[in-house]
């Protein structure tokens, strides 16, 4: 197997959804993901981001919040950072800060 090179989506059902990126390592395929719901309001809550502990150090988690993000931008839905790594990512990108429902 190879690494994926971009986030895949997968409609969850339900109103949940999330992007996945699998990257190999020595003991075989690890999947790293974010993944969210959506409020009755439209807004995209990000509530959960895991990297496996044998990617950790490698940016996998910026790469899944920024192409979720992205995503919501496309979309033109305002997200609510639930999950604390998502939120102190957007505090170090206030570029993103536009997107975060009030």
């Amino acid at each position: 197997m190879t690494d994926q090179a971009e986030p895949t989506f997968e409609d969850l059902g339900a109103g949940r959804a999330r992007l996945t990126l699998v990257r190999d390592t020595k003991t075989g395929p690890k999947l790293s993901e974010i993944t969210w719901y959506h409020r009755v309001d439209g807004a995209r809550v990000l509530d959960h981001t895991f990297v496996p502990p044998a990617l950790n150090g490698q940016g996998l988690a910026a790469i899944l919040t920024e192409a979720a993000l992205t995503l919501a931008q496309k979309d033109k839905v305002y997200v609510v950072p639930q999950c604390s790594y998502v939120a102190r990512w957007i505090e170090r990108h206030p570029a993103w800060q536009d997107l975060v429902a009030s």
